[in-house]
């Protein structure tokens, strides 16, 4: 266990010393009392030139936060959302750019009369995101929305390693818990048809289930005749908390994952490549994907 506590020591809030764990995944982001307390011991050992070349490690995420016009907002809260040691569903957890495991990271970004931005991040060791949000004003909430509705994502972001920049926001669409709350919708399919701004088409199934329009229509040699079109089917291929190694199509995740189940919705629309790492190789997928962040993964 010891062996995977870093200590970060600087000044911190309130005169106080801070420490974290730093694991190498968002599991271990928390931990029991009696680890931190060793873990701080331990802290207080670490050498000033230890301490001082770990402050100086440069975070995976830098972030900068600013409302709708572009003036900072430096008191933004930054949450990820991540299984704790020891938890049994995942959960938002206040942390710093530089506490951000590699990995596709689900975070939240918020400040007291804006509304917050939930969104993942890609990161990876060797290379830095750079992102740039834009929070909105909050708007007035009181009464209760049936009808989801997507806002687009005010943000950028690229990673930088070396001479190259690549993007890792592309073209998404995002529908977080508050959109989901007063929802009357049980099901993926019944919710993404039901939701304003998705660029989804979902068409009725069998049994009262609702499929994206998955069949990918080949064009005839000539423009004047329809003989010889053909349909190819295809399915969406959904991504579970970020893990590209958790893939399933559509049609299983609407059967296994209910509504209440999401904490957050990640759609990459047709006709825009998604960023590399939500793309998925191989395999009968149409274009586009979706990226279900789920409380408790099995």
């Amino acid at each position: 266990m010891l062996d995977r506590v870093r200590c970060v020591c600087g000044d911190g809030t309130n005169d106080h010393r801070d420490f974290r764990f730093l694991p190498g995944r968002a599991r271990a982001l928390g931990g029991t009392l009696h680890w931190k307390l060793l873990a701080a011991t331990l802290c207080l050992a670490v050498p000033a030139s230890d301490a001082r070349a770990q402050a100086d490690a440069k975070p995976l995420l830098q972030l900068e936060v600013g409302d709708s016009i572009g003036l900072p907002l430096p008191d933004a809260k930054l949450e990820l959302f991540a299984l704790l040691e020891g938890g049994i569903v995942w959960e938002w957890v206040a942390v710093t750019p530089n506490a951000l495991p590699p990995g596709t990271d689900l975070i939240r970004i918020s400040q007291p009369g804006y509304s917050p931005v939930v969104l993942s991040v890609p990161l990876q060791k060797g290379s830095r995101v750079a992102l740039r949000v834009r929070l909105r004003a909050a708007g007035d909430t009181t009464p209760p929305q049936r009808v989801p509705t997507v806002d687009p994502i005010h943000a950028t972001g690229l990673a930088i390693q070396g001479r190259m920049h690549t993007d890792v926001i592309g073209v998404r669409r995002v529908l977080d818990r508050a959109d989901l709350e007063n929802t009357r919708e049980t099901t993926l399919g019944a919710l993404l048809r039901r939701a304003s701004g998705t660029d989804l088409t979902m068409v009725p199934a069998s049994g009262g289930s609702f499929r994206p329009v998955t069949s990918r229509t080949l064009t005839p040699k000539s423009r004047n005749s329809a003989l010889g079109r053909t349909a190819t089917q295809c399915s969406l291929p959904v991504i579970l908390n970020g893990d590209r190694r958790r893939v399933l199509p559509f049609e299983a995740a609407d059967e296994l994952v209910g509504v209440d189940d999401v904490e957050a919705i990640e759609i990459f629309p047709r006709g825009w490549p998604p960023p590399s790492a939500y793309s998925i190789p191989g395999g009968s997928w149409c274009g586009g994907v979706v990226v279900l962040w789920l409380r408790a993964p099995s």
